[in-house]
């Protein structure tokens, strides 16, 4: 399958004019539902699907924009992985991050390349998720800002709503850590219930 080619403005939902001085990377959480359930649908969601298209930018206008007064929100399409398809992964795997390690991981990285590269001008940034976004976030945190430290150093904070942060989690990834007061730079901001 071709990758997404993220220097075409079709490749997002929002990228903003630049107007403040921090940045927000945000993921969508599942927006590929109902149609995922279709007889031959395929696994991941295509960037033409309509529920897809609807439902990112419904999101996006329902929890994205809660960045919108402080930062420039970027907020890249990519191909997440359906309500169904996430199901299968979990009853096999017991872990939903195993339906994020093919195209939708991809994408993110390739998204997240071409903004530091091209988008971000050296700012300090939020990455922000909910749901499948933040199981994507902290997928993300383990292993790209693992392996991009000049980024990492950058990160205001991850907020990974919707999605656990365990104390296992924390304790394999000893680079990072839990948000433990307002001025904390560098942190995971979550809630579990």
């Amino acid at each position: 399958m071709n990758s997404i080619d993220y220097s075409q403005n079709t490749s997002w939902c929002r990228i903003p004019e630049i107007t403040k001085e921090v940045d927000t990377f945000y993921i969508f959480a599942t927006d590929y539902i109902m149609s995922s359930f279709e007889e031959g649908a395929p696994d991941y969601a295509t960037l033409d699907n309509p529920e897809f298209l609807e439902g990112s930018k419904l999101e996006f206008r329902d929890h994205a924009t809660a960045y919108a007064d402080s930062t420039n929100v970027f907020a890249p399409y990519y191909r997440q992985s359906g309500l169904r398809y996430a199901g299968e992964v979990i009853r096999k795997t017991g872990d939903f991050t195993n339906a994020l390690l093919n195209l939708p991981f991809e994408d993110i990285t390739a998204a997240l390349d071409y903004y530091f590269e091209n988008c971000n001008g050296g700012r300090p940034f939020i990455i922000a998720g909910h749901s499948q976004g933040s199981a994507m976030v902290l997928l993300l945190l383990r292993t790209y800002f693992k392996d991009h430290p000049e980024y990492y150093a950058r990160m205001v904070a991850a907020y990974a709503i919707g999605y656990s942060v365990t104390n296992d989690y924390l304790a394999s990834n000893p680079h990072l850590k839990f948000a433990t007061g307002e001025t904390d730079t560098g942190v995971i901001i979550a809630w579990n219930t």
